[in-house]
């Protein structure tokens, strides 16, 4: 469960996965947050969930640290194809907070399941780099 509380709005969803740093079993810093698009009739574009998994984590992460630039990572998954993108959050207590993304390509899992655990791997040890 990621929530948020910004000035104007609040954030409340679930994410299908994420990857941060934990305490107790808990993530308290999310840096990768993973949503699935759901098949069938009720399924829905699963950017505009990502942006808002995007906008908690990034304000969870905010009330850590202060930084007003955060950088987070999502990727969604529709089907087999899997599609990665990067985000920078600021202006965290404004009255909206800016959004910027940059996507890769798509990848299929079933052709290219290593270049996608290259990503994810990336991005762990991105992570990893700029904690320590």
């Amino acid at each position: 469960m990621l929530r948020a509380k910004y000035k104007n709005f609040e954030l409340d969803g679930v994410a299908d996965g994420v990857l941060g740093k934990s305490v107790i079993g808990r993530i308290e810093a999310p840096y990768l947050v993973v949503v699935e698009a759901k098949k069938g009739i009720e399924a829905q574009n699963p950017v505009y969930q990502l942006y808002g998994q995007l906008l908690a984590a990034a304000h969870l992460n905010w009330e850590l640290d202060g930084n007003d630039c955060q950088e987070i990572f999502g990727c969604y998954t529709i089907g087999d194809v899997w599609k990665f993108l990067r985000a920078e959050v600021s202006d965290m207590a404004g009255d909206r907070p800016l959004l910027k993304t940059e996507y890769s390509r798509e990848y299929v899992e079933k052709l290219e399941a290593e270049t996608i655990l290259k990503i994810i791997k990336g991005i762990v040890q991105r992570h990893l780099y700029q904690v320590t």
